[in-house]
């Protein structure tokens, strides 16, 4: 299990968090120990631990609502890195979750946000799996989820998306957490 902390940030202006985490095993620091020791690998499955810490744009009761893309959605894509311009974008993917946000009352009377997670402040957990997707091959031939040796270099596993509409319309870190990557690992010798 190969452990990768990663953010995906709000947006200057928009508060958009659409970030795309390219899932790659040397982003990890035992990477570099496991090239030493091994020939090969192959990525079977990930889960991200997380938090989502950007509340939603305020709602004033009975003048403004939250639109869907203030639902926080995380998906697995194995091939494409296009980061989603909208939460169906996410949704649509074999390998999704969709969180809704909590609405709390502001000190202000009427007015409301919404926030993620729970009152005792327990992180959020989304998985995935390759061998519930079909291979595919990248530009330079390799497969995500097959065998790959270790001194190559880098290669993607496929990739982690988001879509969610925060109330920040700075550039901050609105979601973060650990990923962690579950890999097989042979010696050819």
């Amino acid at each position: 299990m190969l452990p990768v902390t990663t953010v995906f940030p709000a947006t200057v202006t928009t508060g958009v968090v659409n970030s795309v985490l390219n899932v790659d095993v040397s982003a990890s620091p035992e990477w570099t120990s496991i090239q030493a020791l091994f020939d090969e690998y192959k990525f079977e499955s990930g889960k991200y631990k997380y938090t989502v810490v950007a509340p939603t744009n305020t709602v004033v009761l009975a003048t403004s609502t939250l639109t869907n893309s203030a639902c926080f959605a995380i998906g697995f894509d194995p091939s494409d890195s296009t980061a989603g311009t909208d939460v169906r974008d996410i949704v649509q993917l074999a390998q999704h979750q969709q969180k809704f946000p909590r609405m709390v009352a502001t000190p202000t009377i009427g007015t409301y946000v919404g926030v993620y997670g729970t009152q005792d402040n327990i992180g959020m957990e989304f998985r995935w799996n390759l061998s519930k997707v079909a291979l595919t091959i990248n530009t330079s031939g390799v497969g995500s989820g097959t065998w790959k040796a270790t001194g190559l270099g880098s290669f993607s596993d496929g990739y982690v998306k988001t879509y969610y509409q925060s109330g920040f319309t700075t550039a901050i870190n609105a979601v973060f957490g650990t990923a962690y990557y579950k890999i097989e690992v042979r010696s050819r010798t």
